[in-house]
C-alpha cells in the first residue's frame, strides 16, 4: 500500500507573511521544523503539497509567480534533501467563488488522492489551521494540527511542532 502525507503549505512548511501572499522565491521563507522533519520522512511515502493561494483570485500574483515560488521550494529541497514534493496542488479561487477545491472542500485532497490511487487510511493531512483539518475529514483521511494557528478543534491529532509526527506517525518516518 502507498502511503501519503498530504502538507499544508503557509504555515506549515514556510511562514505566512502577514497581510502578503507568498508570490515569489524572496518571500517564500522555510519553517525550521519542516526543514527538520523533511529528511526523516520515509523515501516509499508520497509527498503532496495542498494549499489555498487566493491572491492569484485577487489579482495581487499570477499562477506563475506561484510556480517561481513553488520552482525555488522544490529546488531547495531537492538540492539539500535529494527529493522534493511528488506533487503539488492549489487552488487559486476566492474564498467567495465557493468552489470545490478550496480548502475546507475537499476537492484539493480527493484529486491528489485519486492521482496516486491512494487508500484513504493511508493519508494524513498536515496543516496549521481548521480549514485543512475540516478539509481532510470531507475527504475521508486523518488530520494533524501543528498547533500554529488553530486550537485543533476539527482535527484527528494536535502536535506541538512537527517534529512530533515522528512518534505519532512511525511508519511514515525513517
Amino acid at each position: 500500500m502507498k502511503k501519503a502525507l498530504l502538507f499544508d503549505r503557509d504555515g506549515t512548511i514556510n511562514y505566512r507573511p502577514v497581510g502578503e501572499y507568498v508570490s515569489s522565491p524572496d518571500s517564500f521563507s522555510f519553517i525550521p521544523d519542516f526543514l527538520e522533519i523533511f529528511p526523516k520522512i520515509h523515501p516509499d511515502i508520497i509527498l503532496i503539497l495542498i494549499t489555498n493561494q487566493q491572491g492569484i483570485g485577487k489579482g495581487l500574483m499570477t499562477v506563475e509567480d506561484l510556480n517561481s515560488a513553488h520552482t525555488f521550494m522544490q529546488n531547495y529541497l531537492q538540492d539539500k534533501y535529494g527529493r522534493k514534493f511528488d506533487h503539488i496542488e492549489f487552488c487559486p479561487h476566492l474564498a467567495t467563488d465557493k468552489c470545490s477545491c478550496r480548502k475546507p472542500e475537499p476537492g484539493m485532497l480527493l484529486s491528489a488522492m485519486k492521482k496516486f490511487n491512494l487508500e484513504k487510511s493511508d493519508c494524513f493531512m498536515i496543516g496549521d489551521s481548521d480549514k485543512d483539518a475540516i478539509a481532510a475529514s470531507n475527504a475521508g483521511i486523518k488530520s494533524v494540527n501543528v498547533g500554529h494557528e488553530a486550537e485543533g478543534a476539527y482535527s484527528d491529532f494536535r502536535i506541538d511542532n512537527l517534529n512530533e509526527l515522528t512518534r505519532l506517525l512511525p511508519g511514515y518516518f525513517i
